[in-house]
């Protein structure tokens, strides 16, 4: 026998026999029920745009549980004459992302709500994973009238960040999780293994570029690989400009023992491409002590005399000024963060849509597996291991030419959904190939519709001439015999 036992709902008791249980328990009027059909705030936003409106926010939330009223992202509306903006905001109380959105609906009051994190990774998931299929009923379209497809959240961008003696704890505060997984290492204990799977690599202050640094960079640079280049206060020149000439980028000259102002910004530059709202006049600037110049580049942020501190050329962004706290107060700057933000986001993938079966592709998906374990690719019909490899935090599946049916799959690991996977065959036969025969004696082959015009109209001519020639003939041989007639 179970007995229970509340005590005007702040007491809940639970005996049987020799057991006594008591909970704590709040008042159910601080959990009232929810009826959606009666809430009188409503707002429609398409899914496309709500996906932004998480992407361009989501990565500021804080992740300190104490302080709860920062573990989401703040909807509110603002009304005003001019416009009708939907406004989303989220800070950790370090980085602060804010974004508007102008909408057509009414201007009806909607108050200010927190969602909370899981809840925005939860709507970021069902509105960025899914696969489909396109098809096309015609019935003169017998074939190739099918297409199958998937998106799939864009992977972490692998950030490797190189660092001499100097802090480059900075950057580990900009490039957070989701969009990106920051790995610093000293170049002293560099993980090669590490830097050749980067989609992203930071030289922070180092003295010299080695032999072994350059070939590992520049077969990076050559897979379209963004670098990053902040210079030491001692740099050896030589050794960064043997590099950058084999890269094809812009040049280190001479340093400049100066304090010098940051003051002119290339608004119009995707690094600062929605930064501000307009040009700002009075911003406050930060300064250098000293700098390198650079040659032959396009400057996105330049100090006050218009030489570069900040370029970008052939892939890479050059820094032309140490950023350690001794020689800039850059890092204290608001600039800091979109910068390296934004060269961030140029290294983030959009994985393929889908892949052509029958060929050799080589698909590389986050995820660690054990030794022993592997991964399957299912479908509602098929059900195969492919080959694959583990490499560090990476799987690295290969299909090997295999002839797979069209369709979407999934990949399956310790039987879960890991990403979504789709496969089409070729298109080779929807390209048109028209079958020009040979040039023979009843068969004559023109270039184009106005070489044939011509050539008609050369020809033509051609008979109008041999009409002449023939009335010319006619006449003359009636004129020859009446004279023969008339003058015997």
């Amino acid at each position: 026998e179970v007995e229970f036992i509340s005590n005007d709902g702040k007491i809940f008791s639970i005996r049987s026999g020799k057991s006594k249980f008591s909970l704590g328990c709040l008042p159910k009027e601080d959990f009232p029920i929810i009826e959606v059909d009666k809430l009188k705030s409503e707002i429609s936003i398409e899914s496309q745009e709500l996906l932004k409106l998480i992407e361009k926010t989501r990565f500021a939330i804080s992740n300190e549980e104490t302080r709860y009223f920062l573990n989401g992202i703040y909807f509110h509306k603002k009304n005003t004459e001019e416009s009708n903006k939907l406004s989303i905001v989220a800070t950790d109380g370090h980085r602060l992302a804010k974004y508007d959105l102008n909408l057509n609906t009414d201007k009806n009051e909607i108050p200010g709500v927190i969602i909370p994190k899981k809840t925005v990774n939860e709507l970021h998931k069902l509105l960025i994973d899914f696969d489909g299929m396109i098809k096309i009923e015609d019935a003169a379209l017998e074939y190739d009238n099918t297409l199958f497809f998937s998106f799939n959240k864009p992977n972490p961008a692998q950030v490797v960040v190189i660092t001499g003696n100097i802090d480059a704890t900075f950057l580990n505060r900009i490039l957070t999780p989701p969009e990106f997984k920051t790995e610093i290492f000293e170049i002293d204990q560099l993980d090669f293994n590490k830097l050749n799977t980067a989609d992203l690599v930071i030289l922070n202050e180092l003295e010299s570029v080695s032999g072994a640094l350059k070939t590992n960079l520049a077969n990076l640079h050559s897979k379209a690989v963004p670098l990053v280049i902040i210079p030491p206060g001692n740099s050896d020149l030589n050794s960064y400009n043997k590099f950058l000439t084999q890269l094809n980028a812009p040049l280190y000259s001479g340093l400049k023992n100066k304090e010098t102002l940051i003051t002119e910004l290339a608004f119009d530059h995707p690094l600062l491409a929605g930064v501000f709202n307009e040009k700002v006049e009075n911003f406050d600037y930060p300064k250098v002590q000293t700098y390198y110049e650079i040659q032959n580049v396009n400057n996105v942020i330049s100090f006050e005399n218009n030489s570069g501190f900040l370029a970008e050329g052939s892939g890479v962004f050059l820094f032309s000024a140490p950023l350690n706290n001794e020689n800039s107060n850059f890092r204290n700057s608001p600039l800091i963060v979109p910068v390296f933000y934004n060269v961030g986001l140029s290294a983030l993938k959009s994985p393929d849509l889908y892949y052509e079966t029958g060929k050799d592709i080589e698909i590389k998906i986050p995820l660690q597996t054990q030794q022993d374990e592997v991964v399957h690719i299912v479908s509602k019909t098929e059900d195969f291991i492919p080959q694959q490899r583990s490499l560090g935090d990476n799987v690295e599946i290969n299909t090997n030419s295999l002839k797979i049916p069209s369709g979407n799959y999934f990949l399956e690991y310790r039987g879960e959904k890991q990403t979504y996977l789709s496969f089409n065959s070729t298109r080779s036969e929807s390209e048109l190939e028209y079958n020009i025969p040979e040039e023979t004696e009843n068969i004559k082959i023109h270039q184009n519709i106005g070489a044939y015009f011509n050539e008609l109209k050369v020809a033509s001519q051609s008979h109008e001439l041999w009409k002449s020639f023939v009335i010319f003939a006619l006449l003359f041989l009636i004129v020859e015999m009446l004279l023969l007639r008339f003058l015997k």
